[in-house]
This record gives structure tokens, C-alpha cells and sequence, in this order.
């Protein structure tokens, strides 16, 4: 090598004319490959070096990942615990059959209004009405006949808002 070049790391070099003191005819193809074989082998230390630490930075990033992992999935599990503590089901009328009459029960859940009331509204009229109790379990109310019609509506009505509406 001439005085004063710079030589590059091994890993990344590729044998030029300036590597044979002698010129490159001096050598021949084997002997070329040979030397690159051993500059590029893989038993070479800045190869497995850098083996070593594709390796390191793959596995700590597989063991952050599944850290990642379990701390979404304990702030999730958390969360659902938390919301289960508050959580009370909505108002809900369901309409059944009972007896030949058709009977709606209405569980108010949360929504202890003052003024809570069981509709049957048909073509935007109201044909029937009647109050609910303010108490929380699960009230039946028998309907009229009217409320099986084609057409329509059994309301939940409380504080003068519709909150659920089911079909006839």
C-alpha cells in the first residue's frame, strides 16, 4: 500500500490495484478471490461483531414489544374493571306476549326520573299512555291491542324525552 492511503475497514473492502504492492498482474484470479473470501468470510470478527449485535438489538426489541404488550393489555383490563364498578344497564322496555295481551317491562336502570311514562304512539299520534313508577326494578305494564299493529311505536318517554322506542 503506498504511503499516506487511507485503508478502509475490512468488512467493506473490495481489493483495488493499490492493495498489490507488485501491480495486479502480479496475482493471479485465485489468489484475488482467495484474499477477498478472506476479507468477507464469515468467521471474520467485524462480521460476527456485527452478528452479535443485529442479534442483541433484535431480541431487545422483541422483549419491548412484548412489554408493550402486557402493559396495553394490563391498562385495558384495568379499565374494563373500573368501568364494570359504574356501569348500570340502560332503560330497556321489551314487549312480550303474554296471555293473549301483549305486556311490556321496562327495567328504568339509572334514568329515576320524576316523570317517566310507557307510550304507544301510531303516524306520529299518541293512542295510549300511562305512567312508571320511579323505582328502579323491572315493571310490567299490559298494552292495549293497538300496540301490535303495523306501524307502531312502544315509547319509553322520561322527563318528556323519547330515550327508546321499539316497534310493533
Amino acid at each position: 500500500m503506498p504511503w499516506g492511503a487511507a485503508r478502509r475497514p475490512a468488512e467493506t473492502h473490495a481489493p483495488g490495484p493499490l492493495d498489490y504492492p507488485h501491480g495486479i498482474e502480479w496475482y493471479t484470479l485465485a489468489a484475488i478471490d482467495a484474499d477477498v473470501a478472506a476479507r468477507t468470510s464469515p468467521g471474520s470478527p467485524g462480521r460476527i461483531q456485527r452478528a452479535a449485535v443485529r442479534f442483541l438489538r433484535a431480541r431487545a426489541q422483541l422483549v419491548l414489544g412484548f412489554v408493550g404488550l402486557l402493559l396495553v393489555a394490563g391498562g385495558a383490563a384495568f379499565a374494563v374493571a373500573a368501568a364494570q364498578k359504574e356501569w348500570v344497564p340502560p332503560p330497556e322496555p321489551s314487549i312480550a306476549v303474554g296471555q293473549g295481551q301483549p305486556v311490556a317491562s321496562v327495567d328504568l336502570g339509572t334514568a329515576n326520573a320524576l316523570s317517566a311514562r310507557l307510550a304507544v304512539a301510531m303516524r306520529g299520534r299518541v293512542l295510549w299512555s300511562a305512567p312508571l313508577s320511579s323505582r328502579s326494578a323491572t315493571q310490567n305494564v299490559v298494552l292495549p291491542a293497538a300496540a301490535l299493529r303495523p306501524g307502531s311505536h312502544v315509547l319509553l318517554v322520561v322527563n318528556g324525552r323519547t330515550i327508546r322506542s321499539v316497534s310493533g
